[in-house]
Formats: C-alpha cells, structure tokens, sequence
C-alpha cells in the first residue's frame, strides 16, 4: 500500500521542483526503508513511543524542518491511500498557503491528507499523539480551507482486507448515492443534488 501511495505523491511532486519527500516509517521497519531507499526517498524514523500520527507528524515535520527551514507547506499524505489521484495531491498543493490549513472535502466529507502553512510549523512539536491532526484543525478552524474534489480515495483509507474489497468493489451505498467510478484514480460523480 505505502508503495502505491508513494507513486502517486512522486508523480505529483513532479510538477514542484525544488521539492522534498520524505516518509516516516516505523522506528524498526528495515525492509521498508531499504525499499525507500531503492526508490530514492529518505526515509525518517517515528520515535518507538510514544505511538502516534502526531509522533509520526512530529518526526518527519522536525526531518524537514532541520534540513529545510524555509518551507512554506508540509503535506501529510497517509500511506493507506493508494487510490490517491496524482492530480488531487497537486491541487491541495496549489491550494495551499502559509497561513491556513488545506484540507480537501469529497462527497461532503473531509479528506485524510492536509497541507499544514508555514504559520503551524512551530505548533508541529507540540501535537498531541493521538488524533493531533483533528485538535489542530479543531483549534484552527478559522482558517482551514476546504477546496473540492472529485477524488473519493481521499476518504477511503485502507486499514484492512474488508476495506480493500470496499474499494474495489462499490457497495450498496455508492449505488445508492449514484457514484460512478471512472478511472483507476476512483473519483466519483454524483447525480441529482
């Protein structure tokens, strides 16, 4: 899964040179970073506890910040997303600004990618471990920005085999709600309002 979400975000990071990736793994997790590795991608190691996005956020925020201090956005991309448009990952990067937090809306739902300004760098260190990212967006709300998206693979994580079936397969209520897959990035088209 991480390396089908990495091929998505290196086509997108393409059309922004100048660009840095870097993907947080586990702190003991050699097989992935030797396959980083291979593919030019520098891998960071989230600490061994505490266990968190927000430990993970921290770590690979702290990486890039220490090698590249001027940055004015840092994206979160969850490896569980390897439907991800290449496409919606370079309009959330278009989209985003120094002073607000981007975070793309499918089907009325938000999406689990986000582009964090330069304003939020210094509250990086501080998330909490768990569910860091919705208290930051909580505390924040004034300025978060929702652009649209077709894209339905940025509200369908994978974190199991019933999830990847869920993808593959449209269920009941993707029928109900008329959508249609299109292409192998899943968007959605929705009929009626």
């Amino acid at each position: 899964m991480l390396l089908a979400t990495l091929e998505r975000v290196q086509q997108a990071l393409a059309d922004f040179s100048g660009s840095t990736l870097r993907v947080v793994i586990r702190a003991r997790d050699p097989l992935i970073e030797h396959l980083l590795n291979q593919r030019g991608v520098i891998a960071t190691h989230a600490p061994a506890w505490p266990v968190g996005i927000g430990a993970s956020i921290t770590a690979g925020a702290t990486a890039l910040l220490n090698s590249e201090p001027d940055l004015d956005v840092i994206a979160v991309i969850p490896a569980d997303l390897p439907q991800l448009c290449s496409e919606t990952l370079v309009r959330l990067l278009q989209e985003s600004q120094r002073d607000r937090l981007t975070v793309p809306v499918c089907l009325g739902e938000p999406g689990e990618l986000i582009a964090i300004g330069a304003d939020f760098f210094p509250l990086l260190s501080s998330l909490p471990v768990r569910r860091g990212l919705k208290k930051l967006l909580r505390d924040h709300a004034e300025r978060v920005y929702h652009p649209l998206v077709s894209d339905t693979a940025i509200i369908r994580s994978i974190n199991s085999p019933a999830d990847f079936q869920a993808v593959i397969q449209p269920g009941p209520i993707d029928r109900s709600l008329g959508i249609h897959r299109i292409d192998r990035c899943d968007t959605a088209g929705v009929r009626g309002a």
